[in-house]
């Protein structure tokens, strides 16, 4: 019982949380929409100071893999415990929190913008570096990234507005290499980073280095339509992994479950 309870949590896990990630995500998007201008206005103050404090500290840029319990230096005038933003990725059928500040919490909960880099904001000249683990207790996060290819789109999304980056490259680097991770001038960049490579030990770090396309005019959310059209190309690789770990879930509670009645009936005598 004890051997097949511990790879049913575990898969349990990972069932609930591809369940509840749509379900999840659209309940950020409402609630983003119902913020308050005096909210608005305090994020807005939050992102103003984070730049600002950012321009020269490029150099501080941490490995999150490495860091154990590093934490970044952010202004202190929004909930940190809350995400910022969401990451939906529709070749992945992946919607994931961002939250700010690549904590080994932060990270074990969704993804994170790395302290160091820009904000998930947009912008030109900006380069937002959004580090995930390559797979998880319970969850298989980034493990699928290099599946992506070079013109998938990736969303950021909040409050009310969608700003669609497609995928330009990959690179692999060391973990010391932070400069990789800089501002490029005149493009407005998100970058996926998440450790290399797909099987452990996993000494390097995958860059999945992604560039603006949209006009500003066009950042609205996506429709539940749009997002169904969208998710309609998910790679086939990740609809037969979900599918594997749902199958996976009911054969490990189908197995204790019969294991217990025949404990029972074992001590019963019959």
């Amino acid at each position: 019982m004890i051997g097949i309870t511990f790879p049913l949590v575990a898969f349990l896990m990972m069932s609930y949380r591809q369940f509840s990630a749509e379900k999840s995500y659209k309940e950020f998007v409402e609630n983003e929409s119902n913020t308050t201008d005096s909210q608005r206005q305090i994020t807005a103050t939050f992102i103003e100071e984070y730049e600002k404090n950012n321009e020269n500290a490029s150099s501080a840029i941490v490995d999150p893999f490495d860091a154990g319990d590093y934490e970044g230096s952010y202004p202190d005038n929004i909930d940190m415990t809350k995400p910022f933003a969401y990451l939906r990725i529709p070749r992945l059928d992946m919607y994931k929190p961002i939250y700010l500040d690549a904590t080994y919490y932060h990270m074990s909960v969704g993804v994170a913008q790395v302290a160091g880099t820009s904000l998930p904001v947009g912008g030109v000249g900006k380069r937002s570096v959004i580090a995930g683990h390559r797979d998880w207790w319970g969850d298989v996060m980034f493990l699928y990234i290099h599946t992506l290819e070079k013109g998938d789109s990736v969303y950021i999304e909040r409050e009310g507005k969608s700003l669609r980056y497609e995928v330009d490259n990959f690179q692999i680097i060391d973990p010391s290499e932070w400069e990789k991770l800089l501002p490029v001038k005149n493009e407005d960049m998100i970058t996926l980073l998440t450790c290399e490579p797909f099987y452990p030990p996993r000494p390097y770090r995958l860059l999945v280095n992604c560039k603006r396309k949209e006009l500003p005019e066009k950042d609205t959310i996506s429709s539940d339509v749009e997002i169904k059209e969208d998710n309609i190309h998910a790679n086939s690789t990740i609809r037969k992994v979900n599918t594997g770990i749902y199958l996976i879930t009911i054969g490990l509670v189908v197995a204790l479950v019969f294991t217990i009645v025949k404990f029972i009936r074992y001590l019963l005598g019959k």
